[in-house]
């Protein structure tokens, strides 16, 4: 990026101005830095790579943004592609593509409270424990006990903090 950048701007100021001015700036660049990327020539690798992430994002359009990592996967071996699952989630990080995701959320649960009173759930005739009136009134082997809000089965006991 850096040395595009120099690319763009080097016959109006210079290579060695330019990085010079990139060193004040903290972007630090050495002109031997600069002229020994532009002799290094473009690996084959690389050149397959930007092939295939061009043909992600072409594929990413096609299908109305909507594919992620796994059907990305499938229809670029569908096109005749031999690239694995890993590759392509590379591909497409890359080209600052992504699925889209619908229907998943994440639930943040807070606590109201820092007493004792919020860890168990109160039976509503006698203001004791839930568990301790179920189990008090002869309750089946099974008893539904709860802590924090969540409903655990539990056999003949419970475990509350």
């Amino acid at each position: 990026m850096i040395c595009a950048y120099i690319d763009r701007y080097r016959e109006r100021f210079g290579v060695e101005p330019i990085c010079r001015v990139l060193t004040e700036h903290d972007m630090q660049i050495a002109p031997s830095s600069y002229y020994a990327h532009r002799r290094r020539p473009v690996t084959d690798a690389l050149r397959a790579e930007a092939v295939l992430v061009n043909v992600v994002i072409d594929l990413h359009r096609k299908n109305r943004d909507a594919y992620g990592i796994r059907k990305m996967w499938h229809a670029m071996t569908q096109a005749g592609h031999r690239v694995g699952r890993d590759q392509v989630a590379r591909l497409m990080a890359i080209a600052g593509v992504q699925g889209v995701s619908r229907g998943q959320h994440t639930t943040t649960t807070t606590r109201r409270g820092s007493g004792a009173e919020h860890s168990r759930v109160r039976c509503a005739s006698c203001s004791v424990s839930l568990v301790v009136c179920c189990v008090g009134l002869g309750a089946p082997p099974w008893v539904w006990g709860s802590f924090r809000g969540e409903l655990h089965p539990v056999k003949r006991f419970v475990f509350t903090r």
